[in-house]
């Protein structure tokens, strides 16, 4: 036997966050109830509306890929905000775009930053 042991810490207990699928605590609600939205539209579409079954799979399974693509994409592994910032980013560029910047309070002009301006600042 070994007369010296080595102990090493382990990631049980309080130390790591509750896992479901690889996706942590509010990812897992979110895949959760995208798979509830998927089954109650897949009952709605074949029972009450009478679509075909491969119609039917096909279009419920839409919401589940939607969601879970915004997870892996925008939440999982990345910092608390991402996703928000990123949305807000994607409005206010639009909004820009299409001239509806007025709906966040600012004109495109007022944004400008003089590394960026085409003005010579030297004068």
């Amino acid at each position: 036997m070994d007369a010296e042991r080595r102990w090493h810490s382990t990631n049980a207990g309080q130390d790591s966050k509750p896992l479901a699928w690889k996706f942590e605590g509010g990812e897992a609600l979110w895949i959760t109830g995208a798979f509830g939205l998927s089954i109650l539209l897949f009952r709605i579409l074949y029972s009450n509306w009478n679509w075909g079954l491969v119609t039917s799979i096909t279009c419920s399974s839409l919401p589940g890929i939607a969601v879970g693509g915004v997870v892996l994409v925008l939440v999982h592994g990345k910092p608390p905000s991402h996703a928000k910032d990123f949305i807000e980013w994607v409005a206010l560029k639009l909004a820009i775009r299409f001239g509806l910047s007025f709906l966040f309070g600012r004109r495109p002009q007022d944004n400008k930053h003089p590394i960026f301006c085409q003005e010579d600042i030297t004068e």
